[in-house]
């Protein structure tokens, strides 16, 4: 499941990830990513990431694939979540983005953003 966050700006988008993550789920975040640097050249990007229950194969390639022909326009990522997990999966995806990444706990949200705005 992708849901659009409320704070998100056309140069700022900012999604929840949860559940099980298909792969029309995934096409349809990249578009509205693309349609963003289209417009915006480069954006900065935050993922609330909620409890996974899976995704689906063709849905992590179709990802990786749309990582690596956008990293360059991905200025900054940040990512919120209280899982432990994704402290150390970060590090893989650092190869796939130019900007930096960085981590915030869950009641860190504002924090988040307010470091992708500055």
């Amino acid at each position: 499941m992708y849901e659009k966050l409320k704070e998100s700006r056309p140069h700022l988008p900012g999604y929840r990830v949860g559940g099980r993550i298909t792969d029309a789920e995934i096409r349809a975040v990249w578009k509205e990513l693309e349609d963003s640097i289209r417009l915006h050249g480069r954006i900065r990007v935050l993922v609330q990431i909620e409890p996974l229950h899976g995704i689906e194969p063709r849905a992590l390639w179709t990802d990786l694939r749309s990582a690596m022909h956008n990293h360059r326009r991905i200025e900054r990522m940040a990512v919120v979540s209280d899982a432990g997990w994704h402290r150390w999966v970060m590090p893989l995806a650092r190869p796939f983005l130019s900007g930096p990444v960085r981590c915030f706990r869950g009641a860190e949200s504002a924090a988040a953003w307010a470091w992708l705005e500055a």
